[in-house]
């Protein structure tokens, strides 16, 4: 949580394009920690995620909602299309932010050793 990619005002929406199989079964995983004492109170954050074109979450407000300096995860399944886009949209208060972004697959038992994710 000590690492974040934020997105500064103006230019283009910060935005992730994985490649990922067509027809894989997947959990889009983003952690998130609003950690800035400039935005530390509820309203100050607030921003949007859309994933494949579809938000899923709006209105986001890490301090608000979760607490400010507190880690979250938010997981979503779905099946890719081959690429997974991941959009973070500028909402009514300062600039988004993702501390990290994780897809597995939703289609492989563990079997009990590292690596059965590393196809995806």
């Amino acid at each position: 949580w000590t690492t974040e990619r934020y997105d500064a005002a103006g230019g283009t929406e910060m935005q992730w394009n994985l490649p990922v199989a067509v027809g894989t079964p997947i959990q889009v995983r983003l952690y998130l920690a609003n950690r800035a004492t400039s935005t530390d109170d509820r309203g100050e954050r607030v921003f949007d995620v859309d994933l494949d074109g579809v938000t899923v979450l709006d209105d986001l407000d890490l301090s608000g909602d979760v607490g400010h300096d507190v880690g979250t995860m938010r997981s979503f399944d779905i099946v890719s299309d081959g690429s997974v886009t991941i959009l973070f949209r500028h909402g009514s208060a300062n600039n988004p932010l993702v501390n990290g972004i994780e897809i597995i697959r939703r289609d492989v038992t563990p079997g009990g050793t590292f690596g059965t994710q590393d196809e995806v």
